[in-house]
């Protein structure tokens, strides 16, 4: 699907006959946005004849793109790639569709299928959504994002297994980049909590986004950190892990410090090996021990009173207050809300995306923050 195309100079000779006449009578009309013609030609370019190398820019340019706030009607474009995105999408359904051009491995693998299902589902709650707009816009981008980034990175990870290492260096360089802005900014207003919620702006809207792409390709800086590899490739990736340490600590995203110590306990069971039924009686010993002392625990947390702070200890620990501390209580008061939702249209939904403009009336006033 995503073997590069023979080009010809008939081509190439055609995409400069049709950019200097362009850009010349932008030019003389004092059009400057002329100049843009040539990159987005080349871009074009790049995507009929060489899919894979578009994709590849893609993976670079996402840590370091700029989301554009309600220039489609309410919603955010992130640039340089979500255009890039559905043009990848349209030229691969295209080929899929059309040219047959498709690896079976793929389309008929079970996640593949339970993405059908999901896709289909989307479609069917959009129809019947209370807000059919937002639902069908949120529809269509979460297909230019599946097809771009599960079906044609599969195809290239089955096509060659050190893409599989290309995509994660990739990804990872740009990212600490984006990091070291983030500290940079972070640094002038003393690396406190309350500046922590937007320092990344505008290479990440806001920091629980930013702590959740952090931490979930913090254990691939591990992996390519301590494999074995030459001495400068994994001088490389300590620096690049140290980093991202450092930017995680203080990104102050409890979900990502979390998320990290589950994601280590499911290494450990690959580590030690465990059988299945090994797995599924220590799950069920710890449930047991959670339900038996559930009065006790229930108290623990009520009785929490750590609200999150700019000191470390303090901000870990508040991630049990559930009794004044302000962000938890929202959390609860929006799940609260969604079960609500949930319990108002429990088969087919208030629609895809439509969450943020239908939530409010579901809340209630003593839960509010």
């Amino acid at each position: 699907m995503l073997d590069s195309l023979q080009t010809t100079k008939r081509a190439n000779y055609w995409l400069i006959g049709i950019t200097l006449p362009l850009v010349a009578l932008g030019v003389m009309f004092e059009q400057w946005y002329a100049f843009l013609i040539p990159p987005a030609l080349f871009v074009v370019w790049l995507t009929l004849y060489r899919l894979d190398w578009a994709m590849w820019f893609v993976v670079l340019a996402t840590p370091l793109s700029v989301t554009l706030e309600d220039l489609t009607g309410g919603s955010g474009l992130s640039v340089p790639t979500e255009p890039l995105l559905v043009l990848i999408t349209f030229i691969t359904l295209v080929k899929m569709f059309f040219f047959a051009e498709y690896d079976k491995r793929i389309l008929r693998h079970p996640i593949s299928i339970a993405i059908y299902f999901y896709l289909a589902w989307m479609g069917l709650t959009s129809i019947t959504s209370e807000l059919p707009l937002v639902s069908l816009k949120q529809w269509v981008s979460r297909i230019w994002f599946i097809v771009p980034y599960y079906f044609v990175l599969a195809h290239l990870f089955l096509k060659n297994d050190r893409n599989k290492e290309i995509f994660l260096w990739l990804f990872l360089v740009p990212l600490v980049a984006a990091t070291i802005y983030t500290l940079f900014v972070h640094s002038q207003y003393g690396f406190t909590k309350k500046t922590s919620t937007w320092v990344m702006f505008p290479l990440f809207k806001e920091h629980t986004s930013y702590g959740a792409v952090l931490a979930m390709f913090y254990p691939a800086a591990l992996f390519l950190a301590f494999r074995k590899s030459s001495w400068g490739i994994n001088a490389v990736a300590i620096l690049l892990l140290v980093i991202l340490t450092i930017a995680i600590v203080l990104s102050y995203t409890r979900a990502a410090w979390l998320s990290l110590v589950g994601s280590g306990l499911v290494y450990m069971v690959y580590v030690l090996k465990l059988s299945r039924s090994q797995v599924w009686s220590l799950t069920f010993l710890v449930l047991l021990i959670a339900g038996l002392n559930f009065s006790y625990i229930t108290s623990k947390f009520e009785r929490n009173r750590t609200d999150s702070s700019d000191n470390l200890n303090e901000h870990v620990a508040s991630v049990t207050n559930v009794s004044t501390d302000a962000s938890n209580l929202e959390r609860i008061n929006r799940w609260n809300s969604a079960l609500r939702m949930f319990n108002d249209r429990p088969l087919l939904g208030h629609g895809p995306g439509t969450y943020m403009f239908l939530y409010a009336p579901y809340q209630k006033p003593s839960e509010k923050t």
